[in-house]
């Protein structure tokens, strides 16, 4: 079966040009997977482990619905360091070679039970962990109506809503309030920084018999900002509204992508006109401007898999040639499934690439916007919804290295993303 795994893979290299320096990235949770397993991930090419820790509170993790203990935490990288670096464990694994292992961990703030020194002391055992990640995502958890967790918090969810509506009004009339200096009021936007965390939706009685109490909206917003400052202390640079890499500069501060351990393949997903091709149960491929999605629901996607039947003379349709796949032509598309052929709305990739854009550290090539079909009005209208942004200290247009270049500050800004990126969008519909 390893020499199958080995050879298919063989030829998606050949296919796709992978060579040594391509980062292959496999997501794992903790506890799920063997020293055996991790030997076969690496014989296949895998040079990335993407590591779904959470929380090191087993209550906490417990709560949520995760199977995997702290213990499970700590073995699992000391696998991940025998395997890809030849250490010996997760906590005090000093070696020179422990030391090139590209890992990343996941962490939620916001968890139920977890308050603001325990998130202190999940960052500071983050930083602990031998080898040390070389990334980090840090999520907050946003818990949604109609599952088994909205219906736990549902007075939480309703009081959080209604403060949101307060805060977006307060920032839309420029409420002298919202700018106070106590930034009480400021804190409280927290739920609108950062993507939703995928929970169980279990009967309650699989999870647990008392519901932990959530932490308030100022204690969410401050583990945002500690984190924030915290990890760029350590080294880490934030390069995106949830995303931390280890800088190779030995500082936070880094200028470049090539300088921290920046997740390739989400800079991909960020980048300005970026293409990519994806396979699997509901994954997205965007080629030449234009996107493609597989069924989502698994009987749906074996249903497609049988039917698929192609000529053995001509590529696979999302393996063929750019400027064929992207073709409008019908003869030299007749071999691209109809389900695949969906281009979006020009006002709708604008719309996402500006909100991709913004929430990186990066920002948004305001250039590139004046160069677009109108782009000066265009322009004109981002800057107007801007404006209050600018005002508040949450936005900033800089000249980077030769570009007119609007983002978001760190952490204030990030921490009120969607209320500004939101007030954008409403200039761009108008």
């Amino acid at each position: 079966k390893r020499d199958s795994e080995i050879s298919s893979y063989e030829q998606q290299s050949q296919i796709f040009r992978v060579t040594d320096q391509t980062e292959i990235t496999m997501e794992m949770d903790p506890g799920t997977f063997t020293l055996k397993q991790l030997h076969s991930l690496k014989l296949l090419g895998i040079n990335r482990i993407s590591l779904g820790v959470q929380s090191f509170n087993n209550t906490i993790l417990k709560s949520i619905g995760r199977v995997h203990t702290v213990d499970d935490v700590y073995n699992s990288i000391s696998m991940i360091s025998q395997v890809f670096g030849g250490g010996e464990g997760a906590k005090e694994d000093n070696s020179d070679k422990s030391c090139n292992i590209n890992y990343s961990i996941d962490l939620i703030s916001g968890l139920p039970g977890l308050d603001c020194a325990m998130w202190i002391e999940t960052l500071q055992k983050a930083t602990q962990l031998r080898p040390q990640p070389k990334h980090l995502s840090i999520y907050d958890l946003q818990i949604e109506s109609g599952t088994v967790f909205g219906s736990w918090y549902e007075n939480d969810i309703l009081m959080r809503e209604e403060e949101e509506e307060e805060e977006e009004g307060d920032y839309n009339n420029n409420d002298d309030s919202y700018r106070g200096s106590g930034n009480e009021r400021q804190q409280r936007s927290q739920a609108e920084r950062s993507t939703p965390i995928p929970l169980p939706n279990s009967s309650s009685k699989a999870m647990t018999s008392s519901v932990l109490p959530l932490p308030s909206p100022d204690d969410c917003a401050f583990m945002y900002q500690f984190a924030s400052g915290y990890l760029r202390s350590k080294g880490f640079e934030h390069y995106e509204i949830s995303s931390y890499a280890m800088s190779k500069t030995g500082s936070g501060t880094s200028k470049t992508p090539n300088q921290s351990y920046r997740s390739n393949h989400n800079q991909i997903y960020w980048a300005i006109g970026s293409q990519w091709y994806a396979a699997g149960l509901g994954a997205t491929s965007c080629i030449n401007g234009r996107r493609y999605a597989r069924p989502r629901s698994m009987s749906d996607y074996v249903e497609w898999t049988k039917k698929l039947k192609y000529d053995q003379s001509t590529p696979l349709p999302l393996l063929s040639n750019l400027d064929v796949v992207g073709s409008s032509s019908s003869s030299s598309r007749k071999n691209v499934p109809i389900w695949l052929d969906g281009k979006e709305s020009w006002q709708h990739d604008l719309e996402d690439t500006i909100m991709t854009r913004l929430r990186t550290k990066d920002g948004l090539n305001l250039n590139w916007i004046a160069e677009q079909k109108d782009g000066k009005n265009i322009l004109d209208n981002i800057l107007r919804g801007a404006k209050l942004g600018l005002e508040l200290g949450l936005l900033k247009r800089d000249n980077v290295d030769g570009d007119d270049t609007l983002y978001l500050t760190d952490p204030k800004g990030f921490l009120f993303s969607n209320t500004v990126i939101s007030s954008i969008f409403a200039e761009l519909e108008d």
